[in-house]
């Protein structure tokens, strides 16, 4: 069984996300070793999906309707192998799936590199 990796580029230099053919301009595998232009970040999605079935990506910024009513930003845990929320730059909680026992309702309002879309 294959999983499909999805992911986005930012380009720091032009302040916006690239088109795939913009992406293959910029990236490639050299010997099994992925390269990247030093202006581009590579962001993965992490697989699950918002309550508006938005993809959710590593660096977005997700609105948690929980005990906190708090705007968190997705990031990879090391440690854990899995993907937490940062509050105020402090690991919070795992992402957890729309399926999992008391999920919490996220949604998808922008990410690190752009300005926030209003709730």
């Amino acid at each position: 069984m294959s999983k499909e990796i999805k992911i986005k580029a930012w380009h720091k230099e032009y302040n916006s996300f690239l088109s795939m053919e913009e992406i293959r301009q910029n990236v490639c595998f050299i010997k099994g070793e992925l390269i990247t232009s030093t202006n581009v970040i590579l962001i993965q999605s992490t697989g699950l999906k918002d309550g508006n079935n938005v993809e959710i990506y590593e660096n977005d910024i997700v609105y948690a309707k929980d005990y906190t009513d708090a705007f968190k930003v997705v990031v990879w845990n090391d440690k854990e192998l899995q993907w937490w929320l940062a509050l105020n730059d402090k690991l919070s909680e795992p992402l957890r799936s729309p399926f999992a026992d008391g999920h919490i309702a996220y949604k998808v309002i922008g990410n690190k590199y752009i300005k926030i879309k209003s709730c």
